[in-house]
């Protein structure tokens, strides 16, 4: 197995707004609404949004007990291909 690198870009807010605020988060590719899912009921400092818009897939991670969110837009297949080569 191989390493390959995808950048991707992190969105942080300290302190967080909480998570019933969630319903505001925008989607950093087009600003479109995010719709949260919790695929891990075992992992609830993890949530999967996925743009209303664009369908694009953000990861939102609570850290430090929720003081802090950090969001990632997941990189898209076409992106992952090119970091392939």
């Amino acid at each position: 197995m191989r390493a390959h690198t995808v950048p991707v870009p992190l969105h942080i807010w300290s302190p967080a707004p909480p998570l019933h605020g969630l319903a505001a988060v925008q989607c950093v590719h087009c600003g479109g609404y995010l719709d949260w899912h919790q695929p891990d009921p075992g992992a609830p400092d993890r949530l999967l949004g996925i743009c209303e818009n664009c369908g694009r897939w953000h990861l939102m991670a609570v850290l430090e007990e929720g003081e802090r969110h950090v969001l990632m837009l997941l990189p898209e297949p076409d992106q992952v291909q090119d970091a392939l080569g």
